[in-house]
């Protein structure tokens, strides 16, 4: 259920040094002058990620409602009536794509709440089958108040009532706001039937009798957490890839280019992973085969570079930019702006190997803990044919023309760990790989031949 600790807090009035200021500031304001340029600036500054409606909303729909009612009923229009003040940002990001929601009438007036993306409320609504975006925002707002992942928490929710629908439950769950409400309030006080839920997908499913990577209407369950997008909506990018690979496979954090759809094979090539630091030859082992890419190989350096964007404390909505011609968020800066803050010359190379070293480090720690290799697979929600109103979506790659199978997603795998140059055989770093990186004095224990 809840988590205990909320936030932590630090106070100072110390004044952070940088070794190169005045080099800073400049490249600092040409950033921000680039990101006036950006034409979809505007409407970010409005609408927050919702900006980006149109296009990504298709992609990641649930499939429950037919798009168009959809959009009828949690477009930006509608959206812009259950908006509250100004638009927030971190550190004084220029985008300010944080929101908030004031419901001023109805049976939620005078609720405030906050969130990233309305996004989120959007796909609960129609996972839920809410037609009253005012509902899903309270459900937000009850998860931000426990400290609850509203994601998951509506995914088991939709779970236990369709199967109760189904006859599949002996308890009769009606698949209503007042339903929901209750069960997530009994997931947080751990008490009733949704205190059955409250340790998850594996614990519950035992509880329950059900096998939950039956349940076609989810997005897909890695190692115990569902995905946050279905890649049978998305297609199969790197980013979607990372679910079967990364130690958190939620939502793989492994944004970029590739994140907007249909995006030109040579941009992504001479653009996005140009600009990850990979030579002609791992250029031409990622962009080779029918598919246009190998999702497999790329994902192994978007992996590597989320781990510096996340220990870089950098916002990964400036990587996407790329395409428009304009200065965004990529090794080459990141390295750039390094160096001229902390007085230290670092380049992409060196990037790529501290990010690579993360990476093998915390797929360890999971190793550690006892995930094996097989834990390590496609979830079979993907490779469930899913029926919309519009017809059957089945997983596919990138650019939506060949069908994938379970041998398709294993060959991948094994391209994977070769790309990473691990253990096919136990899907791990082989000792010489943990020596390369520096981390054979950690004390992993690797499997014995």
């Amino acid at each position: 259920g809840s988590k205990n600790l909320k936030a932590v807090v630090v106070r100072g009035e110390g004044r952070v040094a940088v070794a190169r200021e005045g080099e800073l500031s400049e490249v600092v304001r040409e950033w921000r002058r680039d990101i006036e340029k950006n034409p979809l600036l505007p409407q970010w500054r409005v609408l927050g990620i919702m900006a980006g409606w149109a296009a990504h909303s298709p992609l990641v729909r649930e499939g429950v409602w037919e798009y168009s009612r959809w959009n009828e009923l949690y477009g930006p229009e509608r959206w812009l009536e259950l908006k509250g003040g100004a638009n927030s940002s971190c550190w004084g990001c220029p985008m300010a794509c944080r929101v908030d929601f004031r419901i001023r009438e109805g049976r939620h007036a005078g609720l405030s709440t906050y969130t990233g993306s309305y996004m989120l409320p959007a796909r609960v609504g129609q996972r839920l089958e809410l037609e009253d975006p005012r509902d899903a925002v309270a459900l937000l707002d009850l998860c931000n108040r426990e400290g609850m992942c509203y994601f998951t928490t509506s995914q088991l929710v939709n779970w236990v009532t369709r199967a109760s629908g189904r006859g599949r439950l002996k308890e009769r769950l009606e698949r209503s706001f007042e339903t929901y409400l209750s069960l997530f309030r009994q997931i947080a006080g751990r008490e009733g039937f949704g205190g059955l839920l409250s340790d998850g997908w594996y614990p519950a499913a035992e509880r329950l009798g059900l096998d939950p990577e039956d349940f076609e209407e989810g997005t897909g369950l890695f190692r115990g957490v569902d995905a946050i997008q279905d890649a049978r909506f998305t297609r199969l990018h790197p980013q979607a890839f990372s679910h079967l690979t990364s130690p958190r496979p939620h939502h793989g954090g492994t944004q970029s280019l590739y994140t907007v759809p249909m995006m030109d094979l040579q941009v992504l090539r001479e653009v996005d992973a140009r600009d990850m630091g990979l030579s002609e030859e791992e250029l031409s082992r990622v962009f080779s085969g029918p598919t246009g890419f190998n999702p497999g190989r790329y994902a192994r350096y978007a992996e590597d570079r989320m781990a510096v964007y996340n220990s870089l404390g950098t916002c990964i909505v400036h990587a996407l930019w790329g395409f428009l011609g304009l200065r965004y968020l990529n090794l080459r800066q990141a390295a750039e702006l390094y160096s001229l803050v902390t007085g230290r010359e670092v380049g992409v190379g060196e990037l790529r190997r501290a990010g690579e070293r993360i990476f093998t480090y915390w797929k360890m720690l999971n190793a550690e803990e006892g995930f094996t290799k097989e834990d390590y697979r496609c979830s079979r929600i993907w490779l469930l044919p899913r029926r919309t109103p519009e017809g059957e979506v089945v997983l596919r790659d990138y650019y939506g023309e060949v069908a994938l199978s379970e041998e398709d997603l294993d060959r991948f795998l094994g391209d994977y760990y070769q790309e990473r140059g691990w253990d096919e055989s136990t899907g791990l770093p082989a000792p010489e790989k943990l020596r390369e990186l520096g981390l054979e004095e950690e004390g992993f224990r690797l499997p014995g031949p």
